[in-house]
């Protein structure tokens, strides 16, 4: 596969989307941020489907970063979803990452 992202950059991809799935189905089960894990899991399983179908458009030879870009320039609605997902995806780790807790003294 040509474009930006090696085999294994894609296999990376994966791994991150498996890990996510994880990580807020355990958070659902020890009911911890449910109503942001919740949503997440559909949107993760949703996401690498909307991007196949974002780079079935895609001419051969294609870098899929820049190919995106444009995409979302021309305001193609799957390019948007699928930014759109991905940030959502990001203010969901971050928010986990950087979570503080309050303190009971």
């Amino acid at each position: 596969m040509e474009g930006l992202f090696p085999v294994w950059g894609w296999w990376i991809y994966a791994g991150i989307i498996i890990f996510t799935v994880v990580t807020a189905v355990m958070f659902l089960i020890n009911k911890k941020y449910t109503a942001m894990s919740a949503f997440v899991v559909p949107v993760v399983l949703i996401t690498p489907f909307v991007l196949v179908m974002l780079i079935i458009e895609a001419p051969y030879p294609v870098n899929e970063a820049l190919f995106i870009y444009q995409e979302v320039i021309n305001f193609n609605w799957q390019a948007l979803l699928f930014t759109a997902m991905n940030l959502f995806i990001i203010i969901w780790w971050t928010g986990l990452l950087f979570h503080r807790r309050k303190k009971v003294f």
